[in-house]
């Protein structure tokens, strides 16, 4: 199964629309400043979704495009249908007259396989999973540029233990290192927040215990490397970062400063 450009275009065309559904209707030239699709390749691709009903256009001075179905029910396999070619992973699929193997051809069945798993996937997906992956991206984007670069300092020993430059630190000591084994996370209380320490091979980071998509617990979820999982929908985060890994969370989490001292672990709130 071939992607065509048209379909990678019109997938495109469908997110921006999406993220900008309150703008709507939008002119097809902002469409492609944004999506750096040529305006002419745009106009055939909008004609074609609209003949199927996925778009609509609104003629006169303030026209322009709008999504006339909703993100979660526009499926990629729809897009592919719609603005695909007919051509196959190899020409047998659609005439076994073509060759001269069958009936004993095993590769036939391999290629039949390839373009089914294909198709599930995009029948899987949907415009609003990509727009949601996409604010996600640009979430996680947006705190790496806001991140201030992490020295290691140790209270004992230079080199061993994580802190952040700040202006003014307030840490608090709240367990000791053999409360927390390599591997897991242990929730405490410091003040009016619950905030999750994290073991990764004997270093230690500490998040908000609160999941930002329901507010549910981290406490039970399982650390997997750097990354924790939310137990109620299986949302990752990065421990070091605090950025989202796996949706449908989609704001990343608070992240705090760790300080060892001796053989005690000290969180900055």
């Amino acid at each position: 199964m071939h992607i065509p450009v048209k379909v990678d275009y019109g997938v495109r065309a469908l997110v921006d629309l999406a993220l900008h559904a309150d703008e709507q209707p939008i002119t097809a030239s902002e469409i492609a400043q944004r999506t750096m699709i040529p305006e002419p390749y745009l106009a055939q691709v909008m004609h074609a979704l609209g003949k199927v009903g996925i778009v609509r256009a609104q003629r006169g001075p303030q026209g322009g495009h709008a999504l006339a179905l909703a993100p979660d029910e526009i499926r990629l396999s729809m897009i592919m249908d719609c603005l695909g070619s007919s051509e196959n992973l190899v020409a047998c699929l659609d005439n076994i007259g073509s060759c001269v193997h069958v009936p004993a051809c095993a590769q036939r069945e391999v290629w039949q396989s390839v373009e089914l798993a294909v198709y599930q996937i995009l029948d899987s997906k949907t415009i609003s999973d990509l727009v949601l992956r996409s604010q996600a991206i640009k979430v996680s984007q947006e705190l790496a540029a806001r991140s201030a670069p992490l020295t290691i300092q140790r209270s004992n020993d230079p080199k061993t233990s994580l802190r952040r430059e700040r202006n003014s630190m307030a840490f608090v000591k709240v367990g000791k290192i053999s409360d927390v084994a390599p591997g897991t996370s242990k929730v405490y209380e410091i003040g009016d927040r619950n905030v999750a320490v994290c073991n990764v091979s004997g270093n230690f980071y500490a998040v908000d215990d609160i999941c930002p998509h329901d507010e549910g617990s981290l406490e039970q979820g399982d650390l997997d490397g750097f990354e924790i999982e939310c137990p109620r929908h299986m949302a990752r985060f990065d421990v070091r970062t605090g950025e989202v890994k796996a949706l449908p969370a989609v704001v990343p989490i608070d992240i705090f400063e760790v300080r060892i001292d001796g053989d005690d672990i000290e969180v900055d709130v």
